[in-house]
């Protein structure tokens, strides 16, 4: 029995098969997480005498704990290891030979044609875009795998030229398998840097100086929709549509007859939005790639977070260099009732407008 393929780590989307050669006769594996048996299964081999272990990292993904989306949670499980026993056996059912191997498989949904390997993804910030432009008021989250501690730098207008700060954001506690959220919003690093975020003209995130993601402000735009999601790395994402937003109101209503008049039995309110992404780069259509793959979404507003789930979108990019790319998806709130109302106090006021708003 040898294992001629059975790589110690690797990214979920782009693990590939296990292969084991020189078998007789038959194989047991044996899979094992956090000392339970998941799996047993016999191989018998093909014509060659190989076995091929395929869709392993499914397996994984099924035993990787994945938290709900949440403001809570800033720990995420990256990874998952898993514990193989293959034993060769001869026609009598005898043991010829028993070896043993540790795998460790990362979160990743999206394959990478080996571009990217399990030891860097633990030094970059997981996202699949390095440079997004961000607006006051737009939040922001950014998970790392631990450990190590998280620069940032940013660059603000000064009186009369541009100065720069060196900060540190955090320091990542000892858990090298655990994707930590920050949160990276403009609020934040401007209030680190101890400036209003009008100053900020871009900021630099990095664990490795070598793998950093810039966020450029722009001062004109202003934050319409905020979604949270997880991306295809496993880890809490955000994206921001700057475009216009609509909503759309559809009622469904059955009748009944009851004395000869038309009696209204049922009523049922459809609301949808539609929102418009803004204009993307060719990069930042990854981050919305993800958001509308996501199984789970939450829009984020003042009130909360609120699970919602993406009905339909038009999504097409092009390669033209003139030719400025956004996107149109439309959502709903995943709540049975579509009726929504937020009661503002500010509205009401003890006094007329003679007086000022002190006197509210």
């Amino acid at each position: 029995m040898t294992i001629t393929r059975c790589p110690e780590t690797g990214l979920s989307a782009d693990y590939g098969d296990i292969i084991v050669a020189d078998i007789s006769e038959k194989m047991n594996l044996k899979i094992t997480y956090n000392e339970e048996i998941i799996l047993p299964e016999t191989y018998y081999p093909d014509n060659s005498g190989s076995v091929y272990i395929r869709d392993i990292s499914l397996l994984a993904d099924m035993y990787r704990q994945v938290n709900d989306l949440s403001d809570n949670v800033i720990a995420d499980a990256g990874s998952i290891t898993l514990s193989l026993e293959f034993t060769e056996k001869d026609a009598d059912d005898e043991v010829v030979e028993t070896d043993t191997q540790d795998i460790t498989l990362y979160a990743c949904e999206s394959e990478t044609a080996g571009t990217l390997i399990s030891d860097v993804l633990k030094d970059i910030p997981l996202t699949r875009c390095f440079n997004k432009t961000v607006c006051p008021g737009q939040k922001e989250y950014l998970s790392f795998y631990g450990t190590g501690e998280i620069t940032a730098v940013v660059i603000y207008t000064g009186t009369t030229r541009d100065q720069s700060a060196i900060l540190t954001l955090t320091e990542l506690p000892e858990s090298a398998d655990t994707m930590h959220r920050l949160d990276v919003s403009p609020e934040v690093i401007a209030g680190l840097a101890d400036i209003e975020q009008s100053r900020i003209v871009y900021y630099l995130l990095y664990k490795d100086i070598n793998c950093r993601i810039k966020f450029t402000m722009n001062p004109y735009l202003r934050p319409q929709a905020t979604f949270i999601f997880h991306n295809t790395f496993g880890a809490q994402e955000t994206f921001t549509c700057t475009g216009d937003r609509e909503s759309e109101r559809k009622w469904t209503r059955e009748y009944g007859q009851i004395n000869r008049h038309q009696h209204l039995v049922t009523r049922e309110l459809a609301l949808k939005y539609t929102a418009n992404s803004g204009y993307l780069t060719q990069e930042q259509t990854e981050i919305l790639e993800d958001l509308l793959n996501a199984k789970e979404i939450s829009l984020m507003d003042e009130h909360g977070w609120h699970p919602v789930s993406i009905e339909e979108e038009t999504f097409k990019v092009t390669s033209r260099r003139d030719e400025l790319v956004d996107v149109e998806f439309k959502y709903r709130r995943s709540g049975q009732n579509q009726s929504q109302y937020r009661f503002n106090p500010k509205k009401y006021r003890r006094f007329d407008f003679t007086y000022d708003k002190a006197y509210n």
